[in-house]
């Protein structure tokens, strides 16, 4: 149950997240992904239609979780939230570190790039980092799994 909730709510808020930055950008490549510098911004119908394409599903997803919710009754979820909230919190916290350290490794260890010059030019400390975050997210997904 916490699995799909948790998926269905990331799903709707990278959705949501991909609308804002298409439309405050103009471009339509993933917001993780850096753009490419020969790809000029859309114009500004087609970031509007982009964001639309985006935000229907975002939407769509945050309705069905709210009518589900409505069925369930409100107060049963809340003492389910609340008698599993460390653990609902620390998959999602192992979930989020893990996928920025998979997505943008560089930027989760500019830390230690920036006392250890030497291993700025190091490809090998980015596969580890990328590593750990499938790690972590692993770690997330089996915590949630077994709520």
């Amino acid at each position: 149950m916490a699995l799909v909730i948790v998926g269905g709510l990331v799903t709707a808020c990278a959705l949501a997240y991909q609308a804002f930055y298409t439309l405050r950008t103009g471009h339509t490549m993933l917001f993780l992904l850096k753009p490419a510098r020969t790809h000029a911004p859309s114009r500004a119908t087609l970031r509007i239609a982009y964001t639309l394409l985006y935000l229907s599903p975002a939407v769509a997803i945050a309705v069905i979780l709210a009518v589900a919710l409505k069925k369930a009754g409100v107060k049963r979820v809340q003492i389910w939230v609340m008698g599993n909230f460390g653990m609902i919190f620390w998959s999602l916290y192992f979930l989020l570190m893990g996928f920025l350290f998979a997505v943008q490794p560089e930027k989760m260890m500019r830390w230690m790039m920036r006392a250890n010059p030497q291993l700025v030019d190091n490809r090998s400390i980015v596969i580890v980092a990328r590593l750990v975050g499938v790690g972590l997210m692993g770690m997330g997904l089996v915590f949630l799994a077994k709520l």
